[in-house]
């Protein structure tokens, strides 16, 4: 099916941005002007003019009358790795799942994140960020996750 109304005849039916269900109610001449598609909500009964195009206005690059409801998904949000502060206690893996405690030292000159080796922090390798590893997965540890470290030791 065209994406442009040139083929369009009073009767049928359409979809637009600013009406929703809508039924072409008059068709111009191109001569006549830039708005030869006159349409009418089904819903509301308002209605409205478009170009041969398909477009709201002659200055709009994109359709807003389209022959059926397209239907748009949005994408799904896209998984955000953590902003860490320097310390904070996190589960680290390596690809077959979560399963050491690290704490968080920097970021690389990449953006990559770089954690305290065993145990170590800030304050038990001071000044230093040498003693680091960089981990594919990782995530900041939940407060019942600490707690329930902190009651196992």
């Amino acid at each position: 099916m065209s994406t442009t109304f040139e083929n369009a005849q009073v009767g049928d039916k359409a979809w637009s941005i600013q009406l929703g269900d809508c039924t072409i109610t008059a068709i111009n001449s191109p001569d006549s002007g830039v708005y030869s598609i006159q349409a009418v909500s089904e819903r509301t009964g308002r209605s409205s003019s478009y170009t041969i195009a398909g477009r709201f206005s002659k200055i709009d690059s994109h359709h807003s009358l389209f022959w059926s409801n397209p239907n748009i998904i949005a994408p799904e949000e896209p998984k955000r790795l953590p902003k860490l502060k320097r310390d904070d206690l996190c589960i680290v893996g390596d690809g077959s799942g979560f399963a050491f405690w690290r704490y968080f030292s920097h970021y690389d000159e990449c953006g990559r994140a770089k954690f305290f080796d065993a145990g170590l922090t800030s304050l038990t390798w001071p000044g230093g960020t040498g003693n680091t590893s960089r981990w594919h997965e990782y995530r900041l540890a939940t407060p019942e996750e600490i707690e329930a470290r902190r009651n196992r030791t």
